[in-house]
């Protein structure tokens, strides 16, 4: 059998030159005298994929994969053809054989660890990675790993390999997400430098302008994440993306007009564009003008292809339809959306069964009262542990942030992830969270509470004699491992009626990870909440930790009544500050929550009771949480 490779070489040269016409008539006539020889098939399938048209490339290689399906490079080359086209489901299928047998090999380790990592199958594609690294230090593999050990909660593994991979690969991603990690941890002047070299790196590219912006919006300098956003309008201004976080900033500002404007100049130029129509339509309803709102995202939203921002549209459609009293198109585009939403993130970083087996694996370990859970340090100082406030998401927890840090000895840190760090690093003992607490010597403790603080400590110093509140809704889950390692720790248990906090959360595009991929459903929804107070009355019961609760629907009716039981509880009168919370708000610049347009705004109730106008889907989900709602106080 002649070697199809030479009479190939034609083929390559017309290809080389432009001349795809020419290449692919005479690449034909081999293919048509290969017979069951796959290789013709396979060298077409790899030219084509070397110009760009992965269509053909995909025709070509499945011939050559059904002739030859034992044939590793076949195997290989088809899924990444199929992994350009997005289809990792079918790219798996094909290597997931090959990526077992081929151990030893670095290349092949890398494609099958980055297709485990999308397809969420989060502890083989690190196994995978992790032997690719034996090749020598690739900065696409680093950089997956860190993806993994970021959604794991282990920021300074990720801050290492990314660290590593700058070393390879200077480019934006790398630096990107370097310090992405870097505003995580608290290390914003070696985030800003990175930021500052990418910007004097790519010019004029906008991309590093947004990136900029980013930054400074995520670190509180919401005016500075402004101008910045509009450096990169002017390094391109046919830059969809520049208008839409030029727009998506505005709003967070509360200049609507002006957000409105931005959106509106960024559509002209990309009328599709999801993300821009989605920020036009919130500014509308933000600016009372919801049908209209209804009446520009209704077509957009139903005739939408799916993509990375279409859920974008059906949040808003449904909030402008919430706003107009259609609550059953409302609750339908609701769940339309977080199904989009959803289905676009599924992967290892946004995997809901994670976050319930975390919660079933902390119920097990306490449940049974183990001797080690009542374990405490003793020269830890109740003046520095910390105050935890915590809650379901969507209970009020934002609201009392902004009015208990309005008071001038109170200082409240928002929604850092210290406490998941602390999980993470627990895995440093060579066990695994929760069973690593059991044997937790008292040296491990002390070194767990000088890395909370020091960490702490890059986010927010507390002024001297200031009380420091961390608030964290979920840290709930976690109240087992924070009373082991601040055995004096405090919390504020923050309260919304069941059914309005499920309801709220489906109504939220969070950002997703495994926790708020829960959301997604009202169902998943509901069954966590059952979960987590669960879980939290098991902390109560055998660690009896000093918690104050406050109700909602109490602030709303009464400020300073529901406040005053929380100000007695950390040893402070009420001041009138408190109740211009939402003045203080703004003066925080950066708030991280979906609550920021809420809380930058006086106290109103319209939002007590709401899951009352949504009908037989949130009465049958009442009956489903009767036990919660009566037990924490919500029953008729």
């Amino acid at each position: 059998m002649s070697d199809p490779s030479s009479d190939f070489d034609p083929v390559r040269r017309l290809a080389a030159a432009g001349r795809w016409r020419e290449a692919r008539e005479r690449y034909q006539r081999i293919l048509k005298k290969a017979g069951r020889d796959w290789r013709p098939y396979y060298l077409a399938g790899m030219l084509e994929a070397s110009g760009g048209d992965f269509d053909r490339a995909e025709r070509a290689l499945t011939k050559a994969s059904a002739l030859a399906p034992e044939e590793p490079q076949v195997a290989i080359n088809f899924a990444q053809v199929l992994m350009h086209r997005g289809e990792t489901g079918r790219a798996l299928e094909l290597l997931d054989p090959f990526g077992r047998r081929l151990r030893a090999s670095p290349p092949v380790q890398k494609l099958y660890g980055t297709l485990l990592l999308e397809a969420g199958r989060e502890p083989e594609a690190k196994e995978a990675l992790e032997t690719a690294l034996a090749g020598g230090d690739d900065p696409a593999v680093l950089n997956n790993l860190a993806l993994i050990a970021r959604a794991g909660g282990d920021l300074h593994r990720a801050a290492t390999l990314l660290e590593r991979a700058l070393g390879k690969d200077e480019g934006f991603e790398v630096r990107n997400n370097l310090a992405a990690v870097y505003v995580a941890l608290g290390r914003f002047d070696s985030a800003r430098a990175l930021f500052d070299a990418i910007r004097a790196m790519a010019g004029l590219d906008p991309r590093a302008h947004r990136a900029l912006a980013t930054y400074l919006r995520d670190t509180g300098q919401l005016t500075d994440a402004v101008t910045a956003a509009r450096r990169a309008v002017a390094a391109d201004p046919s830059a969809a993306s520049s208008y839409a976080m030029l727009a998506e900033l505005e709003d967070r500002k509360s200049s609507l007009d002006e957000a409105l404007l931005v959106s509106r100049r960024g559509l002209k130029l990309s009328p599709s564009d999801q993300h821009l129509t989605a920020l036009s339509g919130r500014s509308l309803r933000r600016l009372k003008r919801a049908d209209e709102a209804r009446q520009l995202l209704e077509p957009a939203a139903k005739s939408a292809t799916p993509g990375p921002d279409t859920h974008r549209l059906g949040f808003e459609l449904a909030q402008s339809l919430d706003a107009l009293g259609d609550y059953d198109g409302a609750f339908s585009w609701f769940e339309k959306a977080n199904r989009v939403q959803l289905e676009q993130a599924r992967g290892a970083l946004a995997d809901p069964a994670k976050a319930f087996a975390e919660v079933a694996a902390l119920t097990v370990a306490f449940e049974s009262a183990p001797t080690w859970s009542g374990a405490t340090p003793e020269e830890t100082d109740s003046e520095t542990d910390p105050v935890f406030l915590v809650g379901f998401p969507r209970s009020g927890t934002t609201l009392l942030d902004q009015v208990l840090d309005a008071h001038p000895r109170v200082q409240v840190l928002e929604e850092r992830p210290l406490i998941t760090g602390l999980a993470a690093n627990l895995g440093a003992d060579g066990g695994l969270y929760p069973g690593a607490l059991e044997t937790l010597s008292e040296d491990r403790r002390k070194e767990l509470r000088e890395g909370y603080f020091a960490a702490r400590n890059r986010f927010l110093k507390p002024a001297d004699g200031a009380i420091f509140v961390d608030k964290m809704p979920l840290n709930i889950v976690h109240a087992g491992l924070i009373l082991h390692i601040f055995p004096k720790a405090r919390f504020i248990l923050a309260l919304r009626h069941p059914c309005d906090v499920c309801l709220s959360c489906l109504m939220q595009s969070f950002a997703l990870n495994h926790s708020m991929a829960v959301f997604c459903s009202l169902e998943d929804t509901a069954r966590f909440y059952r979960g987590v107070f669960a879980l939290w009355q098991l902390y109560r019961t055998h660690l009896n930790p000093p918690v104050v609760t406050v109700k909602y629907e109490d602030m709303t009716r009464d400020l300073q009544g529901a406040a005053g039981p929380v100000l007695e509880f950390l040893g402070l009168d009420w001041d009138d500050r408190l109740a211009e919370f939402h003045i203080h708000a703004r003066s925080r610049g950066h708030i991280a929550t979906p609550s920021y347009a809420q809380v930058t705004q006086p106290l109103y109730n319209h939002a007590v009771a709401r899951w009352k106008r949504y009908g037989t889907v949130m009465t049958e989900l009442a009956a489903t949480l009767e036990p919660e709602i009566d037990r924490l106080g919500y029953g008729e």
